[in-house]
């Protein structure tokens, strides 16, 4: 799910848009990472920088269905809780998602179309936010694994450079390669398919369709 979060151009801009409220935040005041729910929460003062990232921040949260940011660049997805043993009201109760409850007598056939049911409800969530169809359920999982520790990756290794050196693209990749365990020539489609995502074009690349 990280690899489509950080491909998805409104999500990029969203968290853009949080960072740019942080930074207005005087140096003493400003908070620690990893940025979570609790802080939004607590981040309410009558007014200021601090109650307009706490409002913001939230709602980046609820939004995109995440426990909190470690980074800038590292959203931390929520994750089923099955059994969901927070109580009522708790801070960190996810705020969007499937929700379901399954009686602990309530027999379960293998072939009880049970998944079917949960991904046509993830499908309409995904509508009622007016998000991307292909984050229902995150199809190409695998590929966007990959497509995060690529994009992870040359992050770390750019960093480390005020200039970019000559030929560093091709390094990365060479690196990119040996980390992931894939070929040179995936590498290099996996970063065209990272650029397209960015830049609004996911349904244009025909390895991360969605068909349903």
């Amino acid at each position: 799910m990280v690899g489509w979060l950080l491909t998805e151009p409104t999500f990029l801009m969203e968290v853009a848009e949080v960072r740019h409220l942080f930074e207005k935040i005087p140096l003493s005041q400003r908070p620690w990472f990893p940025l979570g729910r609790l802080l939004a929460a607590h981040e309410r003062v009558p007014e200021g920088p601090l109650c307009a990232f706490g409002d913001a921040l939230g709602q980046l949260l609820d939004r995109w269905e995440l426990t909190g940011l470690a980074s800038w660049d590292l959203p931390i997805p929520q994750g089923p809780l099955m059994p969901n043993l927070l109580p009522v009201g708790a801070l960190a109760q996810p705020r969007g998602g499937v929700r379901m409850h399954v009686p602990t007598g309530f027999p379960l056939e293998v072939d009880d179309k049970l998944h079917t049911q949960i991904a046509q409800a993830q499908r309409r969530e995904t509508m009622r936010a007016e998000l991307d169809a292909s984050h229902a359920g995150t199809p190409h999982y695998v590929t966007y694994g990959r497509m995060f520790q690529l994009i992870h990756l040359e992050r770390a290794v750019r960093s480390r450079f005020a200039i970019a050196p000559v030929g560093l693209v091709g390094r990365i990749e060479e690196a990119a390669a040996d980390v992931l365990g894939v070929s040179l020539e995936r590498v290099q489609r996996l970063r065209k398919v990272i650029s397209a995502c960015q830049r609004g074009n996911r349904a244009s690349v025909k390895e991360l369709r969605v068909s349903h």
